[in-house]
């Protein structure tokens, strides 16, 4: 009798372990493809948001390169049609409206990540002051700019291009991840 009971305890040990193994087996295979597709979710938010914020940067600082190609325009058309404002409150207004644009799509980069975008993100806020505040600054002079006035304007687009080139290759190194199962 005892070589059945030993027969039962193994055939039953068995079952269990098999049971329990194919539980936890498929229970992992549900789990790591509910990762997979969260991640390659999570990839699309992020790129559709990348993707948003790289148009409305290259949109914001054209706006900005355009004030400037038309300066002297502005400063002596514009400026006699509107009653009472002053030249710097209208280029601050303009820029103001400019780099609030860009507020939006950098939360949504900001809230997607991961940490080496948002540190990209960081970069083109830093960038994007500066050249907003001399169009501003040079404004407020109210009168012709002379080259000297101008000469930090170009480098300060090749920061904000500096900035935006990060951004791209965080961006790039970001997206190269796939989703992945088990992380």
């Amino acid at each position: 009798m005892n070589e059945a009971w030993a027969a039962v305890v193994a055939a039953v040990a068995a079952g269990v372990f098999a049971l329990a193994g194919g539980y936890y087996g498929s229970r992992r295979q549900t789990t790591d493809q509910a990762d997979v597709e969260h991640g390659q979710w999570q990839r699309g938010q992020r790129l559709e948001a990348y993707l948003a914020l790289l148009d409305a940067w290259d949109a914001a600082v054209g706006k900005l390169t355009d004030i400037a190609a038309d300066w002297d325009h502005q400063l002596y058309g514009e400026v006699e049609q509107r009653a009472g404002d002053e030249f710097g409150d209208v280029i601050a207004a303009r820029t103001g409206r400019i780099t609030a644009d860009l507020k939006r799509p950098m939360e949504r980069v900001d809230l997607l990540g991961p940490p080496a975008v948002e540190d990209a993100v960081a970069g083109l806020r830093t960038a994007i002051e500066p050249v907003a505040k001399h169009l501003v600054r040079m404004a407020i002079k109210e009168e012709r700019a002379t080259p000297q006035d101008w000469e930090p304007w170009e480098s300060l687009l090749q920061q904000a291009d500096s900035a935006r080139a990060k951004l791209a290759s965080a961006v790039k190194a970001a997206l190269k991840v796939s989703p992945r199962p088990g992380k």
